[in-house]
């Protein structure tokens, strides 16, 4: 399991560990006095790989912003490049539930996936909408697991709002979950997805999705243009992905910028949709937009505006030989070709950003005069630094007690050592009074300097800023052979291996970094550390895969203390 999907897989287990704590969100209107003039909308995404779901998110945020709302988006990975983002972009580590980014000044959060849900409104900041573009759990709910559904239905009940992006989705939604969504169209950006000048040169058949994504369906349209081609006519197939696809098919285009795509789309002959169900699929109106014509399964998505035979064509899902059938008529039939580009065009027209926003912008208003009833009241918590907070910082502490089903909150504290170092460490500063799940909180908020005297390693770090680097490393290891705790062991081993790059020993330090690196791979301040090593040592192709790897995947922040001075490394 590569880093990334080990941090997917923890987030997902801690998530799923604490649903039964968390209660449904209850609103309640805000005082006149609080409402704001400009709504402050936060998305949080899974992820940002190239794909309709996150392009409409992205949409979303840049056609609010030009309507006047603030908006920011929240996730794990770094600002995507294939999408221009106007709206502010925050990056939280791995390692951290993503929720607990969440700006405290929101009026609005949108969680984008189900398994958002909790932690966005055990965060007590703003109402929370759900946003359902549809997956497995709402198309294949029948083969969804016993233990899967448990947790899908509860979750399902606990943001105040659910909204989805058609009326298939929303009568799906109402007969697997009975909640009422509204429904807000998906839309194009007709900047990048308008009509061909030319017709294509080439009899380029094209599809549209991931290989790991089993309901697209992707092998069929291969295999339906082989057998066209076995009837003498001059096809290909082009595949358009995020990431390499495991088998590639065909000429795989991988990870194009919108702009890319479009053009894309312009040169190819026709497009096909082969998937087994979808909510409201951007792919087939964006090929329509281009003047591409679209060969579909009837899934319920696509029916929200494909009409066979008029502005389509349609074939059942895993019927190759049908869909073979379909390219071979529109290859014979230029005039059946031509009614379907027109038509087309005038169903794609429907579906412009412009309908749809300000529709959109009015629900956020609406919902964003409510605020949360917390859970939790300031009697259930016992402070345990005696240290005055910021207003921000009281804020965010606020809101989280208000929700959060953790016993214990973490806040994280910076420890400057003069211009050597700065460390983060993460520091209890508030303790449940009767104790409900066994969880902790971190709360990733702003970072408050603490005194050195307060640090548990002062004794060694003083012989390290002394340059006494081999008392140091004794002093470190004194503490290592006392600490029982393997996250704990880690943070001194770090510390051990720095004493050895300042001193020199880049041989000792390689070997115990490698070493290190098999026990906690998930420790970036160890990548870190091995990197600066590496431009030490003149190894730059080595150091710029590691920095790739640090810029993915932010601070060790799952490490009880991680250094902040990445910049070193990532610039």
């Amino acid at each position: 399991m590569n880093l990334v999907s080990y941090f997917r897989v923890k987030e997902y287990q801690l998530r799923a560990a604490r649903v039964k704590f968390i209660q449904k969100q209850i609103i309640q209107k805000k005082p006149a006095d609080q409402k704001e003039d400009t709504v402050h909308v936060v998305y949080l995404l899974t992820h940002v790989s190239v794909c309709g779901g996150v392009k409409i998110i992205l949409e979303h945020a840049n056609e609010l912003i030009n309507q006047g709302v603030q908006v920011s988006l929240l996730s794990h990975y770094p600002k995507p490049s294939w999408f221009d983002i106007n709206a502010n972009y925050i990056q939280i580590p791995f390692g951290i539930e993503l929720a607990r980014g969440i700006p405290p000044n929101c009026d609005l959060i949108v969680a984008t996936y189900w398994d958002h849900l909790g932690t966005c409104v055990e965060s007590c900041i703003a109402p929370v909408v759900y946003f359902e573009q549809g997956d497995f759990h709402l198309w294949d709910w029948d083969n969804v697991s016993p233990d899967r559904k448990e947790i899908i239905s509860k979750l399902y009940q606990l943001p105040s709002h659910v909204i989805t992006c058609s009326e298939t989705g929303a009568k799906k939604i109402k007969e697997v979950f009975n909640r009422e969504a509204p429904v807000f169209h998906n839309a194009l950006n007709n900047q990048v997805f308008f009509a061909k000048e030319q017709a294509p040169i080439e009899h380029i058949v094209l599809g549209v999705g991931r290989d790991i994504t089993n309901f697209k369906r992707i092998p069929d349209i291969w295999e339906a243009c082989q057998i066209v081609q076995d009837r003498g006519h001059n096809i290909s197939f082009t595949w358009v992905t995020p990431q390499p696809p495991k088998i590639p098919l065909g000429t795989v285009k991988i990870n194009p910028t919108q702009e890319e795509l479009g053009n894309i789309y312009r040169q190819a002959w026709v497009y096909v949709c082969a998937s087994e169900y979808e909510t409201f699929p951007l792919p087939p109106l964006e090929a329509m937009a281009c003047g591409t014509p679209v060969i579909t399964t009837p899934n319920d998505g696509v029916l929200a505006y494909g009409r066979d035979g008029e502005n389509c064509l349609t074939f059942q899902p895993g019927n190759t030989q049908e869909l073979a059938d379909k390219i071979t008529l529109l290859l014979e039939n230029p005039n059946l070709y031509k009614k379907l580009q027109e038509n087309g065009y005038k169903t794609a027209a429907r579906y412009s950003w412009e309908q749809i926003i300000p529709k959109l912008k009015a629900y956020y208003e609406q919902v964003s005069g409510y605020q949360p009833v917390g859970i939790n009241t300031e009697k259930d918590w016992v402070k345990l630094l005696p240290m005055d907070f910021s207003r921000e910082e009281v804020l965010a502490l606020e809101q989280l007690l208000s929700g959060t089903a953790a016993d214990v909150v973490s806040m994280p504290f910076t420890y400057n050592f003069a211009d050597e170092i700065s460390i983060v460490r993460w520091q209890p500063v508030f303790q449940r009074v009767l104790a409900m799940s066994g969880q902790v909180d971190c709360l990733y908020c702003s970072f408050k300097d603490r005194s050195l005297v307060d640090y548990p390693y002062n004794d060694a770090v003083h012989e390290l800023l002394e340059q006494r680097y081999g008392e140091a490393i004794k002093k470190f290891n004194a503490h290592l052979a006392q600490t029982s705790n393997l996250l704990e062991a880690a943070v001194l081993l770090r510390w051990v291996a720095w004493c050895l790059i300042k001193s020199e020993h880049y041989g000792k330090a390689i070997r115990l970094l490698e070493k290190g690196l098999k026990s906690y791979p998930s420790y970036i301040d160890l990548h870190y550390l091995y990197g600066l090593l590496c431009q030490q040592l003149g190894h730059l192709q080595q150091s710029e895969n590691i920095k790739g790897t640090i810029r993915t995947l932010g601070d060790a922040v799952e490490f009880p203390e991680y250094i902040r001075t990445k910049e070193l490394i990532t610039e």
